[in-house]
């Protein structure tokens, strides 16, 4: 039996498009491996996003290609398309194909275990492609957490970013899809539905006849009134989006969770207008102010790049400067990279790796500053809780040994929680409990009270 294997690197959109590559794999009577070198066919869904993802893929594939030779390697996702890219690796990977080509390339080759390097060209345009793509159902990796894309590409071209070049214009899907999808799982009895767009917020389905849905704060109501006991969460926002139509979405519902995930990339006004992001560091604390007040509980996440071509030392301190003000429960920090093909990379990126990585770190130290503060606040509180692992640990008391399971989910406004099992209650993952916080870390919390 052809069996395979895929590999995914990058963000949420990027497993869910492998969970629907999955689908297809299966379908065709191909079986999963249990591991990529043991594989006939290895497909590897790339990101381009920063270069360490792109050099994890440099190095996977040589390995593969020496310990398992005779697989057959496909390169698809974001970096597939790029010819520098596609150089780095000729000769190693067998196939780069476009992610929304993947599906009729794998049906070709289940007709011949052999494939075949010419296929005939499908003449659907990209946005056929890509509504016929999302109309397939994924094989969700969590049996009560799903990811559902509402709208894929971009529109924004930040100068930094290949996204609108990898996954192309902004694409909304129906509403009508969307809602159905839902439907279906919180039947099969999933708790948590994640709507994902690269920029989730600019979701605008106004091409479709009869849609009646407007935005995204519409779309969110909808899914919303969908009976049930489930968690609403959606990412990533562009603050551009963020209107004060969504914040009261947010704070309106008792599903929808409170946590927003909102980049703000660099706190000087000069260096936001090098990355075109069309705001200021004004406008975005302005946005801030507004989810403070309308969700007061709100865990508030972001983005932040160092190092930009440019980036003065001023420049910096202005953004040290929003992460004190702000006091962000997360920050996903990154150096900046060149990325081939954007407006940034025409730039001097004279910022040293070792600056970068002192001014990173500077970050970090806010981070875990603030981050501590806004745990402890938990302390005391009995909060719900989304139980996604159980591990079995023992602890020897008089000579005996003792098994004890420890839980570990997330709440709703997604702080890593742990907790000890109580004596004769029985708990399942997937399911929501109620637990006390005695403890708090700097990303997480803990609790031994149920």
């Amino acid at each position: 039996m052809f069996t395979y294997y895929i590999i995914t690197f990058g963000c949420q959109m990027n497993f869910n498009d492998s969970e629907r590559i999955a689908r297809v794999t299966e379908s065709l009577k191909f079986k999963k491996a249990t591991e990529k070198l043991k594989a006939d066919l290895v497909i590897i869904n790339t990101c381009a996003v920063r270069q360490s993802a792109e050099d994890r893929v440099l190095g996977i594939v040589p390995e593969i290609r020496k310990k398992n030779p005779a697989a057959k390697i496909i390169i698809t996702g974001c970096s597939a398309r790029r010819p520098d890219f596609q150089k780095k690796i000729a000769g190693r990977a067998d196939y780069f194909i476009d992610i929304l080509d993947v599906p009729l390339f794998l049906k070709k080759m289940a007709g011949s275990a052999k494939g075949t390097k010419k296929i005939s060209k499908n003449n659907q345009t990209i946005t056929a492609k890509t509504a016929t793509f999302f109309k397939l159902k994924p094989r969700f990796s969590s049996p009560y957490s799903a990811y559902i894309p509402i709208m894929t590409g971009c529109n924004n071209f930040c100068s930094y970013c290949v996204v609108p070049y990898a996954r192309g214009k902004e694409f909304s899907r129906p509403s009508k899809d969307i809602l159905q999808e839902a439907k279906n799982l919180v039947t099969k009895g999933y708790k948590e539905i994640v709507l994902l767009g690269q920029n989730v917020n600019s979701y605008n389905p106004e091409n479709y006849r009869g849609e009646k849905l407007k935005n995204f704060p519409e779309l969110l109501k909808k899914v919303s009134q969908i009976p049930g006991d489930f968690w609403i969460r959606f990412l990533t926002s562009h603050p551009k989006d963020m209107t004060d139509e969504l914040i009261k979405a947010v704070a309106d519902s008792d599903k929808i969770t409170n946590y927003i995930h909102l980049p703000f990339q660099a706190g000087s006004d000069r260096i936001l207008r090098l990355m075109q992001r069309n705001y200021t560091s004004k406008h975005y604390l302005k946005l801030i102010a507004k989810i403070r007040a309308a969700i007061p509980q709100a865990s508030i996440s972001t983005d932040v790049i160092v190092g930009f071509p440019g980036e003065k030392k001023k420049d910096f301190e202005k953004t040290a400067r929003i992460m004190e003000v702000v006091g962000f429960d997360m920050a996903y920090i990154s150096a900046f990279s060149v990325r081939p093909g954007t407006p940034a990379a025409k730039l001097e990126d004279n910022v040293s790796r070792e600056e970068k990585k002192r001014r990173k770190q500077f970050l970090t130290e806010i981070l875990k500053k603030t981050a501590y503060a806004n745990n402890r606040r938990y302390i005391g509180r009995k909060v719900k809780v989304l139980v996604e692992r159980e591990k079995k640990r023992f602890s020897e008391k008089e000579g005996k040994q003792k098994e004890i399971k420890i839980y570990s989910g997330k709440t709703e406004t997604y702080k890593n929680t742990r907790f000890k099992e109580k004596s004769g209650k029985k708990i399942q993952t997937g399911t929501f409990q109620k637990v006390k916080i005695t403890k708090a870390g700097i990303f997480g919390l803990e609790s031994y009270e149920l």
